[in-house]
């Protein structure tokens, strides 16, 4: 019948917005406009990438070229071209008076490794190879979630993650944020909250300082008195539960009843009260407390309406210009930041995540008074040689890591050469070239 899709429709329809691996170009932050975050452009189908100064940051497709303008004196009219060769990307200098920098020095020409920071005037650039449905748009220039306040990305699967939350948040089911410590999680939840439209109050239970004798009477309220506990507080609103796993087993059972029953009975009354609240919860992994018989199974179920992960600071880099923007939305004419103070903050591992980033930045803004803010404002855990190699992928034994570190050292102190690297080592070039290979790093990123 027309109009009807048949299966090898169907099936061509869902290849055709399949995710496929394709390279991208994402500008992390321009240092001069703090603030203006970052952009990405797919380069699957690009042959040249022309960067050059413009009236203000845009982009333009001409064929298989296209052409990356940004703002500032310190960019040429044509600055740098970035060129596909060999299978690899490379950058060439068009004789700019700045110059062209990868990973902190001048190239003429250089080949980009993964992770390399390019610099074009004050902007940092990093190339990625990351999955994304070809539906994609190659020229965005910011992707957010339209639906969930505050939260924006370059990375195209979290752009689709961040949507789904976002639809989520208009329904009513319970949302289980799970994420490491610093990760914004608090934030995610206000999103949630704000995007639900509902009209009462968002309230905040820190599950971890509830003492089990008192976690009743705070949870639920007490006949004798007043308060009314954080259930009737949230009443039309969010009731977030923060650290869910350290809530105390006295109140899982009682907890499990009133929101299942849609009711709370406070310590000492015998007549239920009517309660209407949406639960966000946010967890490093209510799992492990099930496995262990701190966490009730049933009620981990009611919880887990929609289960989403919020990802640490080190495996969305890219979103680095993004999120500082964010943390430095409230400071009045916040400093610019130098290219040495973003190629480590690049470098970087952030244990702490976006919580560290702000506290990071914060002491930085004090330190440079009236001026950019340098790499000689960061603490210096991000200032150390070897601080790259907190953003690589662990190996899981210790020597290794502590090999690693050495390496990037004497590669940093030399240049990236490794005669000069093993003569300093006491080791046979050979030697070093092999633990090279297994460690996955590449001297040419240092020259």
């Amino acid at each position: 019948m027309a109009g009807e899709q048949t299966e090898d429709d169907q099936i061509r329809a869902a290849s055709r917005d399949a995710p496929i691996d394709q390279p991208w170009l994402f500008l992390v932050a321009e240092g001069d406009r703090p603030l203006a975050g970052g952009a990405r452009f797919a380069l699957g189908e690009v042959e040249r990438v022309l960067f050059g100064r413009g009236e203000a940051r845009g982009a333009s497709r001409e064929g298989r070229t296209l052409r990356v303008s940004l703002p500032g004196r310190t960019i040429s009219t044509l600055h740098a071209r970035l060129v596909p060769t060999h299978g690899a990307l490379v950058v060439e200098d068009a004789r700019s008076r700045n110059g062209t920098f990868v990973d902190g020095v001048r190239v003429v020409r250089a080949a980009l490794a993964p992770g390399s920071v390019l610099e074009i005037g004050r902007a940092c650039f990093v190339v990625s190879s990351l999955p994304a449905p070809r539906s994609v748009g190659d020229l965005d220039p910011l992707e957010t979630a339209p639906d969930l306040p505050g939260f924006s990305t370059l990375r195209p699967e979290l752009v689709e993650r961040f949507r789904t939350l976002g639809r989520i948040a208009r329904t009513d089911l319970s949302v289980l944020l799970l994420g490491e410590t610093g990760v914004g999680k608090e934030v995610a939840a206000r999103g949630v909250h704000q995007a639900s439209g509902r009209p009462g109050p968002f309230v905040t239970v820190h599950c971890g300082t509830l003492l089990p004798e008192l976690a009743a009477v705070l949870l639920f309220g007490q006949a004798t008195s007043e308060e009314p506990g954080f259930l009737r507080a949230a009443h039309g609103g969010t009731l977030f539960l923060d650290g869910v796993e350290d809530l105390p087993a006295s109140a899982q059972t009682a907890l499990l009843r009133a929101l299942e029953a849609k009711e709370v009975i406070p310590v000492g009354a015998t007549r239920p009260k009517p309660v209407d609240l949406r639960i966000v919860a946010a967890t490093r992994s209510l799992d492990d407390a099930v496995a262990r018989g701190a966490f009730r199974e049933e009620l981990r179920a009611r919880l887990r309406g929609f289960e989403v992960t919020v990802p640490p600071l080190r495996s969305r880099k890219e979103d680095l210009g993004i999120l500082a923007a964010a943390v430095r939305a409230r400071t009045r004419e916040p400093a610019p930041l130098a290219p040495d103070a973003l190629r480590a903050m690049l470098s970087y591992g952030w244990p702490d995540n976006v919580r560290e980033l702000a506290q990071v930045l914060s002491a930085a803004e004090a330190l440079a008074e009236d001026g950019p803010i340098t790499a000689a404002h960061l603490p210096a855990r991000l200032r150390m040689p070897g601080s790259s190699v907190a953003s690589a992928p662990a190996t899981g034994n210790l020597d290794d890591d502590r090999l690693r570190v050495a390496l990037v050292d004497h590669l940093q102190r030399h240049r990236g050469n490794v005669a000069a690297v093993a003569r300093a080592m006491g080791k046979a070039p050979m030697q070093v070239h092999r633990w090279l290979k297994k460690l996955a790093v590449d001297p040419s990123r240092f020259r």
